[in-house]
This record gives structure tokens, sequence and C-alpha cells, in this order.
């Protein structure tokens, strides 16, 4: 079995970022603003070995994940990304002490990520310090994961005892005209009915008003529960091939055309595979980290000064 290219290594280490990011998007709620007026940047919060780190480079380090957002984040959420820069500072440390140096045309590529008007050719290549040590840390872990790898019996394996996990639930695959005016619609009815299939495709193209009408209303596969519950009524007592009456909601009036029925089914391990590898080379990422961060943290000398934090920090509960 292949290895899994370094892409889903990136992946597994923004992963925790964007979750953060997307929970404290939701809050409705004001929370205070820990980095505002009175905040006091040259604290220490964090010694590992010799290397000092301070609230400002705390401060850069969140924003460098959640941008403006960092204004909007509570106490608990900062706590987390407080936990997730302690780590990534201990392999930092690491990452030093292994020697891990970054080249010019790294530098030059991770620019280029973030930046498409960084040129190939530019010679001067500026990183912020949270960029740079965030590059080092991550070439130190795929460093140190590039002998992972998930073999075909471990995916079989995982298939056959999590056989539940790969049911595919009941989907219908549906078309839909949607137009402004109940009259609209009724004459589009009429139109389509005794007409072949294509004329659907046509008409939605024409005049429907949704998103996907230039796909010719296809929507795609449903599921039960993934629809508005007045839609999915009438669509699911459709036939294969059926055309539904004209059906109002808040977006206008729509006519749905049933494509395709799937019946509930075991999905095959050819089309899992791939996610189950996956799953399973980031299970084996999250153990190996965990392990090697356990093993540094008893090898270093690091202080935490989470009283120095310009938020009230608390301890992650234990699952």
């Amino acid at each position: 079995m292949r290895k899994i290219t370094n892409k889903f290594l990136i992946i597994l280490i923004i992963i925790p970022f964007l979750i953060l990011f997307f929970v404290c998007s939701k809050k409705e709620e004001p929370v205070d603003n820990y980095f505002g007026r009175d905040f006091n940047s040259n604290k220490i919060i964090l010694k590992v070995e010799d290397s000092y780190y301070f609230n400002s480079d705390f401060e850069e380090y969140v924003e460098s994940i959640v941008g403006d957002m960092v204004k909007n984040l509570d106490a608990d959420v900062l706590s987390r990304l407080y936990d997730k820069f302690v780590d990534e500072m201990i392999l930092l440390e690491a990452a030093k002490e292994k020697g891990v140096s970054l080249t010019w045309e790294e530098k030059r590529d991770y620019l280029a990520k973030i930046n498409a008007n960084v040129l190939n050719n530019s010679e001067k290549l500026v990183l912020s310090k949270t960029l740079l040590n965030r590059l080092l840390v991550e070439k130190y872990v795929s460093l140190l994961i590039r002998d992972i790898k998930v073999e075909r019996k471990e995916i079989e394996s995982y298939y056959r005892s999590h056989l539940n996990e790969f049911i595919q639930p009941e989907r219908l695959r549906v078309r839909q005209i949607l137009v402004e005016s109940e009259s609209k619609a009724i004459e589009i009815l009429n139109e389509l009915k005794n007409s072949p299939p294509e004329k659907f495709i046509e008409i939605a193209k024409k005049e429907s008003i949704s998103p996907d009408a230039e796909k010719g209303g296809d929507m795609g596969f449903y599921e039960r529960g993934q629809l508005p519950e007045e839609l999915e009524k009438v669509i699911f007592s459709l036939k294969e091939g059926e055309l539904s009456q004209v059906v109002q909601s808040d977006y206008g009036f729509h006519i749905f055309r049933v494509e395709k029925r799937e019946k509930r089914q075991k999905l095959p391990l050819t089309k899992v595979s791939k996610k189950i590898e996956i799953e399973l080379f980031q299970k084996k990422i999250s153990e190996l980290l965990k392990k090697h961060l356990q093993e540094l943290k008893s090898r270093y000398n690091w202080i935490t000064s989470t009283s120095n934090l310009p938020f009230p920090y608390s301890k992650e509960k234990e699952q």
C-alpha cells in the first residue's frame, strides 16, 4: 500500500483550527477582546529550554489561524489554542535540536501557497516568525511520519469490523425547476407532461432561478433528513422518473423530478477503501504525535505561565 502524501498532514494540522474557527464563529453573544487596549504583550507565557514566548507571540499565532476573528474568541477557545501553541513550540524545539532547516525553495513554495502574488523568481522571501516556526514544525512532523503507511490488510480488517459504518441509506437523485410565480410553474408542468426527460433539463436551464439551473436542475443525491420536511415528503413519495405537482416553499414554486432511486445498501470495499485509508493514516499520525509529545515533554525543561495570559485559562476537560 502506497504512503499517503504530505497533503494529508497539512489537513491534519489545520483541522483542529478549522473546528475552533467554526465553533467560535457561531457565537452570537459578544465576548471580551482579550487582546484589546489593556493587553500586555510583553509578559512571558511559556519557556521551552532556553526559548521564551510572550503574549505577543501567542497573539500573532492566533491571528495566523483565525485572522480578525481573534477579537471574538472566548476564554475556552483561547485556552485550547494556547494548548496547541505549547505543543507546537515544543515540537519547534525538537525541530531545532534535530537541525531541521528550510530551503529557499520551501520558503518560496510556502509563500506562494498563502499569497498568490508571490513571484517564483523572487529573491526576497520574508516569512514572519510565526509562519517560519509553523513551516519548520510541519517539516519536522513530515520527517517524523514519513515511514507511516497503511497496509491493504489493515483496510480490509477495518472494513469487516465496522460494516455498520458503510451502510448507505435510501437516497434519491433529484432535479428541480424553481420559478417565482405559481402560474408560471403550472404552465411549465403542463408543458412537461408527456414530454421526454430531456425537456425537463432544457426548461430548467432556461427558466429555473435556482443555483442548479445551469446543471439542468440537478440537485444531486439526497437522503431522508437532508431537505426541508415539506419538500422531502413530496420528493420521497415520487417514483423514479415521476414529476411532482407544483410545490410552494419560501424560495418560490418548485417542480421536482426523481432521476434515480437507490435502495439502502452496503457500500463495497472498493468505494470506501480510500476513506478508510485516510482515517487509519490520521489515527496513526495522531497516536505517533501524542506519544512523541509525551516523550519531549518528559525530556525538555518547559514551563507554562498561564497566569500571564490575557484571559482566564481553563484546562481541557478529560474525555
